[in-house]
């Protein structure tokens, strides 16, 4: 009988060589001599913000996101927070076949910011999952089977996504889902000749990642989305790397003023501490559960403990833009701006303005106006990221990022000014935080009207950022 608690409980590898031969024993050897003639002979240990340690303590500036699960840095605090609290509250996953609030309050937090008419979400554990979900869906809900993907694309390892995966990746487990055919992206002729009347759907992208981080031309996503609906496709897009913010809007397709039918969404919706991906998608769609609402039976994608981040998520995320004559803005990654009265995952200008008096609305309209505009270009968000390096204590790397980013900007940037960012940036926050808990009270006991936020245990920002006080 194997001892399960003894086995459990030993002591942690304390240096890179044990944790590799750890790894080799009980994971793959295989794969340990892979990573030796790759020249990595780390093992993460300890992570915070955006630093890891390895098992010998050398302490590494992470620059991988993971495709944007980390997001946050490592360990955020309000993820870690999250968790704990779902878990002494609720005590476990949860029953999957059973009705939640918990996970309908999720879908809720996340349905705020979709584009379009998409209103229902179904949960996954991950990315390649949900994948399946959404083309699972496009066949069901058209009753067609062929689907049109994009040349060096990557939506997971698993069923529909590796049949639609690079060769080099699926060739090993031939045959693939059938159906599958593929265009260059970008190339809207390609598409037009692809998409006929067998097309279930359209499943691609928006920015394709490990294909290079293509952007496509301007008119190739609305062509794409006017293709899908004069022949009767549904259009997948993946968000999985380019959603929640990575490309200057909340979701990558926004740029291009299109909606897709099916959204799918992960990484960065975790915080990087718990799994979670989704499917989300609109009416017609749903219309397909009334024929069968248990069609991808999932013991771990309806986890009440994982869709509680959604909400923390979603609002962390959208918590630095600002709304600007109907137009989101992304704003730095630090500052934490307010929701309206209505829950709105950012903060808007014009309810703001509205609360104050007539005679200085325009006043303060002019000068928020410039602030967003100032930090919204590239300039600002360079400026923006050196300050940051030195809020993370990085300050040996200050220099070097100056003279790379100076040579293409101008006036240039100089140590002293990101300094003063910095500073700013620290007397601002307690002064933003005195201002939320005022909103909070003049929302609730002079306007008498519920302050809804997305997350509505968390009864200031002090909870959800550490050290803000």
């Amino acid at each position: 009988m194997v001892d399960v608690a003894s086995s459990t409980t030993r002591a942690f590898p304390d240096s890179n060589e044990a944790g590799l031969e750890l790894v080799a024993r009980h994971v793959s050897a295989a794969k340990v001599d892979a990573f030796r003639r790759l020249g990595l002979r780390i093992v993460q240990g300890r992570r915070e913000g955006v630093r890891i340690w390895d098992l010998d303590g050398k302490a590494y500036l992470n620059c991988h996101s993971s495709g944007g699960v980390f997001n946050f840095g490592h360990r955020p605090e309000f993820a870690i927070r999250a968790l704990t609290r779902a878990l002494q509250e609720l005590g476990d996953m949860g029953d999957w076949l059973v009705p939640s609030a918990v996970r309908a309050r999720g879908a809720a937090a996340l349905a705020r910011t979709l584009p379009g008419d998409l209103r229902y979400t179904f949960f996954t554990p991950g990315g390649g999952e949900a994948v399946e979900v959404a083309c699972k869906l496009a066949r069901a809900t058209t009753g067609r089977t062929g689907i049109v993907s994009a040349e060096h694309g990557y939506h997971g390892h698993v069923g529909f996504a590796l049949a639609m995966d690079e060769e080099r990746d699926s060739h090993w487990f031939a045959p693939l889902v059938p159906g599958i055919s593929k265009v260059p992206f970008g190339d809207i002729a390609a598409v037009e000749r692809a998409v006929d009347d067998e097309t279930a759907a359209v499943c691609m992208e928006t920015v394709p990642a490990t294909a290079g981080y293509l952007v496509p031309p301007d008119d190739y996503w609305p062509r794409v989305r006017e293709i899908c609906d004069e022949r009767g496709a549904l259009l997948i897009l993946d968000e999985v790397q380019s959603g929640l913010g990575r490309t200057g809007r909340v979701w990558a397709c926004e740029r291009w003023g299109v909606a897709p039918d099916l959204l799918v969404a992960g990484k960065g919706l975790s915080g990087g501490v718990y799994p979670i991906a989704a499917c989300s998608f609109g009416e017609r769609v749903d219309a397909f559960f009334a024929r069968d609402p248990f069609f991808h039976p999932s013991s771990y994608g309806g986890s009440v403990v994982r869709v509680t981040h959604p909400r923390l998520g979603v609002d962390a995320h959208l918590s630095n833009w600002a709304w600007l004559d109907g137009e989101p803005w992304q704003l730095d990654l630090t500052t934490p701006f307010l929701l309206d009265e209505h829950g709105r995952p950012a903060f808007d200008i014009t309810p703001f303005l509205a609360v104050l008096p007539a005679p200085v609305r325009p006043v303060v309209r002019r000068e928020m106006v410039t602030l967003i505009r100032r930090w919204t270009t590239a300039r600002g968000a360079l400026v923006d990221m050196t300050a940051g390096l030195l809020k993370e204590r990085l300050d040996p790397w200050v220099d070097r990022v100056l003279t790379e980013v100076n040579a293409s900007v101008a006036p240039p940037i100089s140590r002293a000014e990101a300094t003063r960012i910095y500073d700013n940036d620290r007397r601002l926050w307690p002064l933003l935080f005195r201002l939320e808990r005022a909103n909070r009270w003049w929302q609730r006991h002079v306007r008498r009207r519920a302050f809804e936020f997305l997350v509505p245990e968390r009864t200031t920002y002090e909870e959800a950022l550490p050290g803000t006080g």
